[in-house]
């Protein structure tokens, strides 16, 4: 999952964008609010943990929340 996240990511990318192509890679189809919410829940722990652990960052642009791989 790990790969799967940092190599989704080439310079940068909306959050939100990123869910939508993590669950498209995953086979995830969301067919209720509910399971969007669940799943999108889980994959925004992960991105949080890359983040804690430096290898992401995520930043405010246009009211938008921006991930990008960090520069190491």
């Amino acid at each position: 999952m790990r790969e799967l996240v940092l190599n989704s990511i080439n310079d940068s990318v909306a959050l939100e964008d990123l869910i939508v192509k993590i669950f498209s890679l995953l086979g995830i189809s969301i067919d209720s609010p509910h399971n969007y919410l669940l799943n999108r829940s889980a994959l925004l722990s992960y991105v949080a943990w890359l983040t804690d652990d430096g290898l992401l960052t995520i930043d405010t642009v246009g009211n938008k929340l921006i991930v990008s791989r960090s520069r190491k």
